[in-house]
C-alpha cells in the first residue's frame, strides 16, 4: 500500500501543474531614378540650344520600368532677351534617335528660366507621368518656336569639359523641326525623376496601457507589384526605432497595414510615420510626420459586490485622477457571462457619468441579470480626444440561485468573486482529498471499498461543484452514505 501511496503522490504531482494550466497625408514627392546623373556645377558652356526650327535634347537608356513625372535641365536665355514658350516632347528611339512613337508634348511657360549661364537645375513636371520600359532608349525633346538665332534657349551641358559624356545616350537636334536627327558632343546636364510607384499615408494610432497600435495605408499608384510596410517612431523625428516589417497585399489597390509596439516609456509623446518599401527596388516611400502620447494612466478599481440577489448586483468602483490631457472621458462598466466583453451592446455595459479630476468613487446598480449565472466585470475609461484606453482587472460574482439554499449562494458568490470556481485549485483540492482518504489506516487497511466509494463521492461533488448544482452534491452524498452504511453493516454482521 505504501508503494501504491507514493505512486499516486507521484502522480498527483505530475497531474496537478497539467491541470492547473489547462483551465494627416502629405502628397508623396517624385523620385530620383538610379541612372540619370547630373554635374551640379556649371559644365562646359552650352550642349545645344533651340529657336525656330531648331530643336535639341537628349537620348537615355532606363534601367528599371518607371513612370517619368519630372524633368530636370539647366536651360538659360542667351543674351538674356525675349519671353517665349517652350514645347517639351518624349519618344521611343529607333536606332539611337527620336524616330518611334511621341509618347508626351506639352507647351510651358518661360516662368523661371534663368537669364544666364550660372542656371540651376529647372523643373518641367509632366502633366501625366509617363510609363516608360526598362532596357529601352528613350529621347526628350525642345523647342522654342518663337525664339530666333540672336535670342534663344541654350543648355548647360555635363562636367567641365566636351569630352564629358553620358554613355547611356546622347545629346541630339534637329535643323528641320525634327524631320532628321543628329548626334552632337557634350551631353545634356539633366535629372529625371519618377512618380511613386506607391504612396503611403500614416494613419491614427491607438494607445492601452500595455501597447500601442500604429496604423498606415498604403495605395499602389505605379507599375509596383509587390511591396513591405514598416513604422519608424521615436522621440523625435529622427526616430531611431523601426518595427517589424509587414508584408502588403496588392490584390486590392490600397491596403491597410498595423503594428504594435511595447514598453514605451509614460507620460512621452512619439513621433512616428509609415514607411512602404517597393518590391522593385525603388527608394522607401514615406508617409507624414504624426505624434501620439503615452499618458500616466488613471487606476481603476472595482471595489465591492454587495447586495446579489437573483436578478441584480450593486458594484462599487473607483477612478483615480483621469489624466490623459482630454476635457472629456468615456467610462463604462463592463459585464459579460463570458470572457469576451463590449462597450457597444446594449445589456453589456453601464454607462458611468464620471467626472474629471481628483479620485472618484461611484455606485452602480446592475439589473435585470440572470438567475444562478456567473458574470464576469472590467471598468473601462476612453480619452474622449486622445482615444486612450484603460481598464481595471477583472473581477466575477455569481447571481443567487432559488434552488439551492442561501449558505450555499454565499459560499458560490465568494468563490466566483474571488476567481476560485472552476479553476486550477479545485483539481489541486479533489487529487489531494483523494489521495488523503488512503492515509487513513482503518480505510487503507480493511475499508478499501470504503475508499473507493469516497474518492467516487470526492470526484462527483468536484464535478458538481464546478457545475454549480448543489442537488447534484446531495444525491451524491446519500448515495455514498447508503454504500458506506451498507458495507459496515456487512462488516459487523460478518
Amino acid at each position: 500500500m505504501k508503494k501504491l501511496i507514493a505512486l499516486l503522490i507521484v502522480l498527483a504531482l505530475l497531474i496537478t501543474p497539467l491541470s492547473v494550466l489547462a483551465i494627416g497625408y502629405l502628397p508623396p514627392l517624385n523620385t530620383e531614378i538610379a541612372q540619370t546623373v547630373y554635374d551640379s556645377t556649371p559644365g562646359y558652356g552650352a550642349a545645344t540650344a533651340c529657336e525656330g526650327t531648331l530643336y535639341c535634347g537628349q537620348t537615355f537608356t532606363t534601367i528599371t520600368a518607371f513612370s517619368l513625372a519630372e524633368i530636370k535641365v539647366r536651360p538659360f536665355k542667351h543674351n538674356n532677351t525675349g519671353t517665349y514658350t517652350v514645347n517639351l516632347m518624349i519618344y521611343a528611339c529607333v536606332g539611337g534617335l527620336p524616330s518611334g512613337t511621341s509618347i508626351y508634348n506639352q507647351t510651358y511657360g518661360d516662368i523661371g528660366i534663368p537669364s544666364d549661364s550660372t542656371t540651376p537645375l529647372h523643373s518641367y513636371d509632366l502633366t501625366t507621368p509617363v510609363n516608360l520600359s526598362a532596357g529601352q532608349q528613350y529621347a526628350f525633346v525642345f523647342s522654342a518656336p518663337v525664339a530666333s538665332t540672336s535670342n534663344y534657349l541654350a543648355f548647360k551641358g555635363i562636367g567641365d569639359t566636351p569630352t564629358d559624356n553620358y554613355i547611356d545616350g546622347n545629346c541630339i537636334d534637329s535643323l528641320n523641326a525634327g524631320a532628321t536627327w543628329e548626334t552632337i558632343h557634350n551631353d545634356m546636364a539633366f535629372v529625371l525623376l519618377s512618380q511613386p510607384s506607391m504612396s503611403v499615408l500614416t494613419l491614427g494610432s491607438t494607445v492601452t496601457p500595455s501597447h500601442v497600435n500604429l496604423s498606415g495605408e498604403v495605395n499602389f499608384i505605379g507599375l509596383e507589384t509587390t511591396s513591405k510596410c514598416y513604422f519608424q517612431y521615436g522621440a523625435t523625428t529622427s526616430y531611431g526605432n523601426d518595427t517589424l516589417i509587414n508584408a502588403v497585399d496588392i490584390s486590392t489597390p490600397s491596403t491597410i497595414f498595423h503594428t504594435d509596439i511595447t514598453n514605451i516609456p509614460l507620460s512621452t509623446t512619439f513621433h512616428y510615420r509609415a514607411v512602404a518599401v517597393p518590391g522593385s527596388g525603388a527608394p522607401n516611400v514615406y508617409g507624414a510626420d504624426k505624434v501620439f502620447l503615452v499618458p500616466e494612466y488613471p487606476v481603476l478599481t472595482i471595489d465591492s459586490i454587495d447586495d446579489i440577489t437573483y436578478t441584480s448586483a450593486s458594484v462599487t468602483v473607483s477612478i483615480s485622477d483621469l489624466g490623459y490631457g482630454d476635457s472629456a472621458v468615456d467610462a463604462k462598466l463592463l459585464y459579460s457571462t463570458t470572457g469576451v466583453f463590449s462597450d457597444t451592446i446594449s445589456g453589456q455595459f453601464y454607462e458611468i457619468n464620471a467626472s474629471l479630476g481628483a479620485p472618484q468613487s461611484y455606485q452602480i446598480l446592475l439589473s435585470p441579470l440572470s438567475e444562478g449565472t456567473t458574470y464576469n466585470l472590467k471598468l473601462e475609461i476612453r480619452g474622449m480626444e486622445s482615444g486612450n484606453y484603460s481598464y481595471s482587472a477583472v473581477k466575477s460574482f455569481r447571481t443567487r440561485n432559488s434552488t439551492q439554499p442561501g449558505f450555499i449562494n454565499d459560499l458560490i458568490n465568494w468563490l466566483a468573486e474571488h476567481g476560485i470556481v472552476g479553476s486550477g485549485i479545485w483539481w489541486l483540492l479533489c487529487i489531494g482529498l483523494m489521495i488523503g482518504v488512503w492515509l487513513i489506516p482503518p480505510i487503507r487497511q480493511e475499508y478499501k471499498i470504503i475508499g473507493v466509494v469516497l474518492d467516487v463521492l470526492i470526484l462527483g461533488t468536484f464535478i458538481a461543484f464546478v457545475l454549480l448544482d448543489f442537488w447534484i452534491i446531495v444525491l451524491l452524498a446519500i448515495l455514498a452514505a447508503v454504500v458506506i452504511v451498507a458495507v459496515i453493516v456487512k462488516k459487523a454482521g460478518g
